[in-house]
């Protein structure tokens, strides 16, 4: 099934599970969309489409976190294919919607990248509005956005608007917080990484009456791009059989 929602950049043709990836704040399927042929064929990516952004430009902005989250959960539901599992993968942004996401729709496994966890009630940011220089900085930070496309000035009046309505959705994600999912969860980070260390991503277990694993690799907020074929090995990994049902021992 089509669906604005979900890009499909490889369909596959006879496929055991679909990969959904929620972006990160920012971003879209541009990002995601290579790894498609790397899956192998029993897996089809499919990358949420936020509206406001890349084919969606036109559309208004979401800074929702419940609505949106229960929008791509029906559109799970409505592409959902007999026999074929559903792995919901969410980086940054994305892991705060996939785990809103799951507590609605069924899935056979939550994956969270580069996300602390909702804090407890009494540590969590009012939701606001940041300036442009507060959102460069934080681009700077996080790493992934190259010194040139920072320099552009015609690009960072369109990215810009996008950053301030998703780091608005982020801090009212988190000040709503998130009750706890009962399938398994992975979750993966980056050793370097300021915004998500290991311990904080550890919180993530309690947040799953399910199995819970967690892996930590070289890198910063954007692990994934530095380590991309680790990374779609342990994807890969979590797509064969045996994973949909059984969580492995692993170290932190």
């Amino acid at each position: 099934m089509t669906s604005d929602w979900l890009y499909v950049p490889h369909p596959a043709t006879a496929p055991t599970h679909r990969l959904v990836c929620l972006p990160h704040a920012g971003g879209g399927p541009n990002f995601y969309r290579r790894w498609g042929p790397s899956l192998g064929a029993s897996v089809e990516l499919q990358i949420v489409h936020y509206p406001g952004r890349e084919m969606r430009l036109d559309e208004p902005l979401i800074d929702d976190p419940g609505w949106l989250s229960e929008r791509i959960a029906g559109e799970l539901a409505r592409t959902e294919r007999p026999g074929v599992a559903t792995l919901l993968f969410g980086h940054s942004m994305g892991a705060l919607l996939a785990h809103r996401v799951a507590c609605v729709f069924p899935v056979a496994r939550l994956i969270l990248s580069a996300c602390a966890p909702p804090t407890p009630a009494s540590d969590r940011p009012r939701p606001a509005s940041r300036t442009d220089a507060e959102l460069l900085a934080a681009l700077r930070e996080q790493g992934g956005t190259s010194d040139a496309v920072l320099a552009d000035r015609d690009l960072m009046e369109m990215l810009l608007p996008i950053l301030r309505n998703d780091y608005l959705l982020v801090d009212r994600a988190r000040a709503t917080g998130a009750p706890p999912v009962a399938v398994p969860v992975t979750a993966v980070g980056g050793d370097k990484d300021a915004s998500a260390a290991p311990a904080q991503i550890a919180g993530w277990e309690k947040l799953t009456t399910g199995a819970f694993e967690q892996f930590t690799l070289p890198g910063g907020h954007f692990y994934l791009m530095e380590r991309q074929e680790e990374f779609l090995e342990l994807l890969r990994a979590r797509a064969r059989p045996a994973a949909d049902t059984a969580v492995p021992p692993s170290p932190r």
